[in-house]
This record gives structure tokens, C-alpha cells and sequence, in this order.
């Protein structure tokens, strides 16, 4: 269901057609499964990612800015203010990051339930995302990576809906369990042995 919030057209704040941007080939696939298995050790990767595929999207859709690389330099200007902006406000940077997550989770919702989208559904997600985010930071950083990294990897494979959507929900949870594993065995070998003389 989640991979389908993005491969369905519905309208968006003007009536227009949501457009999708471009397929990056056999790079989009090496990008997702980094993100997929280790997006939580890469965090800045990640906010980078997020920033140019935002950043992507916000330009096609929103500046009439054509699906090709003019798109691509905007989006890469995206995701390289965004790395900056949260290394100089690293203090703030988790609120920022769960605000954002939240705010793109509830638009790709109300575009898959082709919901009319208001701004405070937007908001409401954002306040939501942030909660969580500050509530449970790491595994936060877990869905969030492992969810975009595998819709960046299914929207490269030229497979119908169904099958698309089986094997998304099969790579975030293999990038969930794979990347909770990882967390709980580093914080088991961080674990004192014993008291020491």
C-alpha cells in the first residue's frame, strides 16, 4: 500500500496532474538498498536523499521546471542545503527531520487515498512526525530509510502495481529488521562485561 502513495496521479493543490520525476536506472537501485540496510548509520546520506527527491518533486510539480537535469540541479542544491542547514542546527535537526518526514508521509497518504489536500492535514502530519521522531529517534531513522530506500528501488523495476507493492513491503521489512539487528548488536558490544577490579 505504502509504495502505491506515489505511482497513483491524483490532483494536487491546483487541479494539475502530480508528476513523478525521471527513473535514475541502475544508480536509483544502489541508492535504495544504501538506504534500505543502512540508512540509520548514514544519516546525512539519507537527509541528502530526501532533500534532492523533495527538492525533485517540488520543482517539477511546482516551478514548471522540466523533468530532466534542470530538475536534477535544483534538486541537488535541495539536498545540499538541507545537510547544511541541519549541520549548523544539529540541536534541532531531529524536530526539523520528523516534521519534514511527517509532513511528506501525509501528502503521499492524501495523494494515494486521493484526499483533497489542506494545509493542516500537512501541519497535523508534521506536529505528528515530530512527536515521534523525538520520541523514538533511531528506529524513526529505520522506517524512514528503510520506506524511501525501498520506493526508490521498486520505482526503478517495471513492475505492475500488485507485484511492485509485494516486493516494496518485502525490502522495508528486510531493511527493518536487517538495520534493527545491526542497532541492538552494537549496543550489546557497547555493554560493560562485568564490574571491572
Amino acid at each position: 500500500m505504502l509504495y502505491g502513495l506515489l505511482t497513483s496521479a491524483p490532483t494536487d493543490f491546483s487541479g494539475t496532474v502530480f508528476v513523478e520525476p525521471m527513473n535514475f536506472g541502475i544508480a536509483g537501485i544502489l541508492i535504495g538498498l544504501l538506504l534500505i540496510f543502512l540508512g540509520r548509520k548514514l544519516f546525512w546520506f539519507l537527509i541528502a536523499a530526501v532533500g534532492f527527491y523533495a527538492g525533485l518533486i517540488f520543482a517539477i510539480n511546482y516551478l514548471n521546471v522540466e523533468n530532466d537535469w534542470h530538475g536534477i540541479v535544483i534538486a541537488l542544491l535541495s539536498g545540499m542545503i538541507g545537510v547544511i542547514v541541519l549541520y549548523l542546527l544539529q540541536k534541532i535537526a531531529l524536530s526539523v527531520v520528523g516534521f519534514l518526514g511527517g509532513v511528506l508521509a501525509t501528502f503521499y497518504l492524501l495523494q494515494y487515498f486521493q484526499v483533497h489536500l489542506h494545509w493542516w492535514l500537512l501541519i497535523g502530519g508534521g506536529v505528528f512526525g515530530l512527536i515521534a521522531a523525538a520520541w523514538f529517534f533511531q528506529f524513526a531513522l529505520i522506517l524512514l530509510s528503510a520506506f524511501f530506500g525501498s520506493y526508490v528501488v521498486v520505482r526503478e523495476l517495471p513492475l505492475e502495481k500488485p507485484m511492485s507493492t509485494v516486493l516494496f513491503l518485502l525490502l522495508s521489512a528486510a531493511g527493518i529488521l536487517v538495520q534493527n539487528s545491526m542497532m541492538h548488536k552494537r549496543k550489546r558490544e557497547k555493554k560493560p562485561n562485568g564490574p571491572r577490579n
